[in-house]
């Protein structure tokens, strides 16, 4: 409607241009220099204007300019026909339209549609450069743009590497944000210089996206030769679907559907669905490449769901459901076909998580359940719980927190668990005594059925004050007390109270260095800040019975218990315990940019045992955590425990080392080392962990990676890659192989191209073949 409004304005301006020149002499059809106002959209200027009123053309030479609205024209010479909205432009042509810039040599342009017509249009929105012969776009607003038999690359020559060729393209969200902004291509085909590489019937994907078609060939000893491919297309403005369809020589062929939510796109906890099923050709082949021996059955798959529910419709929502759901065929899926989510995550859990955060507490209604029955799993169905957050009592200066929970807890073996007892081979109920020591119980536990409803409460007050003006001390005090009903499924019941007092001291001391002349070590100014700090923790509580399955238990670990008893989260394992944890903090901070930085810490600290809740120590190791960055392009982190005063068998010694170097612009590199040695439960390690990338000139990479257990004289696992720069493109071919020890080693050869500009044809250089 609106454009028939202009029209007829347009219109009406033109015959009233028309009359005035036809009666009155002093108009002349022809002038020097002279503007053209034809209607209230279109100007005219040049080195020479002219309007015919008899055809309706309106003409201009010499530097022409015409101005239609959000576009505007230029060439060296343009006529506007008024009966067809057209403008013919020819010579050094340029469009500009919003950021779009169209460079040519002759176009038509239409006013009333926004077409714009050429044998050969340049133009770009970057990273893109394209030119098309028809370009259209929305007149009034130039949010999108279409184009037909077009040609894309990112590859800034007049000679480009690669480029695109599609029937049409359509760029939309010009005018809004660019997370926002999509290409959507009909009938394309990418080039490699002049050789056609692949094609595809249609693809739509946001500009700033990651994700979109990527393939990853290469071979894989328990895969075979694998070629993975994923296509992604968003659903929608709100969702980017991604396609997968895999090859794998000795598995065959597998695919699935993912689905992510935009608006959850930097968080990938939340609004995702993945879906991916196999029709395994040789299921009993493990990861690596050994023979499985129990029988798996061929059709293996996954369904993954984590979402969020928000009731209150608000972006930091206080009201809200978390959904995890994780359903798989068996235990080995992740291991054979996702080593990558394997690694970081072996047992995914099954969750349900009703929360409300209230300004002083937050309450949450969650289960925890069995979905795998090949996982063991300790289920809530449900547990409710309240936490308080620590506020003050009136101007008492005293402090209160506490929290409450209750629930029906019960620890479920894996299927292959229940066999076993069955058999005779497993731990059955009548063999739950307490086993001699805490060793054998860190051992043994978790191999029965346990089942229990249980309430749990803790309340504290505490009382921060600062004696003599530098002294902070802190003494606290708190009550704990759970109960238990239907343990195992009888009648029976318990309860134990746990009274907790604890004291925290700590001071600082503080010196500034100024003028210390030290500019390769990064240092100019530097401020030393000293603190010692005390912990004591006191814990009575009294004994359960020892038929009660310990669900919420201690682990195996290196680390320090927390000592204070609201962040003790084994809550069926309380024991007596006293115990007095001190030690010294130090931080060296200067300035860097204007802005404070951390150039080096370093915290010291161990343990007494007055009364040991675990073992009979009298002191822990002695730890001493270090991080040290004096220059941005080197750092160093380092922890390590030893036994100071620990005596057999709890004289173990640990070190976790990890430093970043990057000597100059061609090599960085890597290495970590952990080392355990003599630890009572855990096994003895010395692993060093070396990755390096060395730059060869401007186009050549070399990467390598090495994971070396010089416990057992093992190359657990080694990784190299040349990497070539082709402008627009990377290609990388890499080789790793991993040592399995009893079984055969891992290979793998992996070739990777990635197209570095252009996100809807990201191909990643990566070696691992995982998704």
């Amino acid at each position: 409607m609106q454009k028939h409004i202009n029209n007829r304005i347009t219109h009406l301006f033109l015959a009233i241009a028309t009359l005035l020149i036809h009666f009155s002499p002093s108009l002349s059809a022809r002038s020097k220099t002279l503007d053209l106002k034809l209607g209230e959209s279109i100007d005219i200027h040049g080195a020479e204007t002219s309007y015919n009123h008899d055809t309706g053309i309106a003409t201009a030479k010499g530097d022409a300019h015409i101005s239609c609205g959000n576009t505007q024209l230029y060439a060296e010479q343009a006529e506007y026909h008024v009966s067809s909205g057209d403008v013919y432009i020819e010579g050094n042509v340029s469009i500009y339209q919003g950021e779009l810039v169209h460079k040519g040599d002759a176009a038509i342009y239409n006013i009333n549609t926004g077409e714009i017509k050429a044998d050969e249009l340049r133009s770009g929105l970057a990273p893109m450069f394209y030119k098309t012969g028809n370009l259209e776009s929305e007149i009034q607003e130039l949010d999108k743009i279409s184009m037909h038999s077009s040609i894309i690359t990112t590859h800034d020559s007049a000679n480009p590497n690669y480029q695109i060729k599609a029937k049409e393209v359509k760029i939309v969200g010009l005018n809004g944000p660019k997370e926002k902004r999509r290409i959507i291509f009909n009938n394309m085909t990418v080039y490699a210089g002049k050789v056609p590489v692949f094609w595809l019937p249609y693809l739509s994907q946001p500009l700033d996206a990651e994700q979109s078609y990527q393939f990853l060939p290469g071979y894989k000893n328990s895969w075979g030769t694998f070629l993975l491919n994923k296509y992604g297309m968003m659903i929608g403005d709100k969702t980017l679907a991604t396609y997968h369809l895999d090859f794998r020589s000795s598995r065959g062929i597998a695919g699935g559907l993912d689905l992510k939510a935009q608006k959850y796109k930097n968080n990938e906890n939340f609004g995702q669905f993945k879906s991916y099923y196999a029709n395994d050709q040789d299921s009993s082949l493990t990861h690596n490449n050994r023979t499985r021996d129990e029988h798996i059955e061929p059709n293996r798959y996954r369904v993954n769901l984590q979402h969020r529910i928000k009731f209150d419709n608000q972006e930091n929502s206080k009201f809200y459901l978390d959904i995890d759901i994780n359903k798989t065929s068996d235990q080995y899926f992740y291991e054979d076909f996702f080593p990558e989510e394997f690694r970081l995550n072996p047992q995914p859990d099954n969750i349900l998580n009703l929360q409300k955060i209230f300004p002083n507490a937050v309450a949450s209604l969650w289960s925890r359940f069995q979905t795998n029955e090949f996982y063991q799993t300790d289920t809530r169905l449900p547990e409710l719980a309240l936490d308080v957050v620590t506020r003050s009592i009136g101007k008492t200066g005293v402090f209160y927190s506490g929290e409450i929970s209750g629930g029906i807890y019960e620890q479920k073996l894996s299927a292959k668990e229940r066999e076993e007892i069955l058999q005779g081979n497993g731990i059955s109920h009548n063999l739950l005594n307490e086993p001699e020591n805490l060793f054998e119980s860190l051992r043994s536990r978790n191999k029965h059925d346990s089942e229990f409803t249980r309430i749990d409460t803790y309340h504290q007050l505490s009382m921060p004050q600062q004696l003599f003006g530098w002294l902070n001390v802190t003494p606290r005090t708190g009550i704990r007390g759970t109960s238990y009903s239907r343990i195992n499924g009888t009648d029976q019941n318990d309860t134990r109270k746990a009274i907790h007092a604890g004291l925290d001291a700590s001071f600082k001391l503080t010196r500034d260095y100024n003028d210390l002349g030290l500019s390769r070590l990064g240092l100019t100014k530097l401020r030393h800040t000293v603190e010692p700090f005390m912990h004591y923790s006191f814990v009575a509580a009294d004994e359960l019975n020892s038929d009660i399955g310990k669900i919420d238990h201690l682990v195996s670990s290196t680390k320090l218990r927390p000592i204070d008893l609201s962040e003790f989260t084994a809550t069926d394992e309380i024991n007596d315990w006293s115990i007095i944890r001190s030690g010294i903090s130090q931080q060296f901070l200067t300035y860097r940019d204007g802005k404070a930085h951390n150039w080096m810490t370093l915290k010291s600290y161990m343990e007494h045992y007055i009364d040991d809740p675990e073992f009979d120590r009298d002191f822990s190791n002695l730890y001493n955590e270090i991080t040290f960055t004096p220059l941005p392009w080197f750092s160093i982190s380092h922890e390590i425990g030893i036994p100071l005063f620990a005596e057999d068998p709890f004289d173990y010694t640990e070190s976790n080392t990890r430093i970043t170097l990057m000597p100059t612009d061609q090599l960085e590199f890597s290495i970590a080392h952990r080392f355990l040695q003599d630890h009572p439960i855990l096994e003895d390690s010395d692993l060093l962990d070396f990755r390096a990338y060395y730059r060869i000139g401007d186009r050549w990479g070399l990467s390598a990676r090495q994971r070396y257990e010089f416990d057992d004289g093992t190359l657990e696992f080694q990784q190299y890659s040349l990497h070539y720069d082709l402008n627009s493109w990377t290609a990388g071919i890499g080789a790793l192989v991993a040592d399995h020890r009893s079984t055969e080693d891992e290979f793998g050869l992996v070739f990777t191209l990635t197209l570095k500009d252009f996100p809807s044809l990201s191909v990643p250089v990566g070696i691992t073949p995982s998704h």
